[in-house]
This record gives structure tokens, C-alpha cells and sequence, in this order.
């Protein structure tokens, strides 16, 4: 992390960009003048019909899971 940075690991559930602040998932409400948010995912396999047994095969993969990347 860059010096002077905070990482917060936390959900946003709710970005406020008139007030320059976002709500986390804990409920707290921080601000400042410089923000970056990280989107995260997480695949959910179950929104596509026949996707786990997919990538468990040769010939699909992800690299949303950290394991799955080398073989992509």
C-alpha cells in the first residue's frame, strides 16, 4: 500500500459521491477527498446451468479463483 493509504476490507453497500463517502457493510459511513474502490467478484455457479461441472473440466476455467488461475 502506498504510503499514507488506508486499506479498509470491508463491503460498500451504498457510494455517496455528492457527500464523497460510502457506507460500509458494517455500517459505518467514511469520506475522503480520494477514494478507490476494488470491485470484487465470486462466481456463482448455480447462474448458469452446467458451469461447475464445466470447470472442473480441460476445457474451461477462471481466474476469479486463485487456484483455478494456472490452469486458465
Amino acid at each position: 500500500m502506498p504510503e499514507g493509504s488506508t486499506w479498509v476490507r470491508d463491503v460498500v453497500t451504498r457510494v455517496h459521491p455528492e457527500l464523497s463517502t460510502v457506507t460500509l457493510g458494517s455500517g459505518v459511513t467514511m469520506g475522503d477527498d480520494q477514494l478507490v474502490l476494488a470491485a470484487g467478484s465470486r462466481p456463482d455457479w448455480d447462474a448458469i446451468p452446467g458451469s461447475a461441472e464445466a470447470v472442473l473440466s480441460e476445457n474451461a476455467s477462471t481466474n476469479y479463483l486463485f487456484h483455478l488461475a494456472p490452469k486458465t
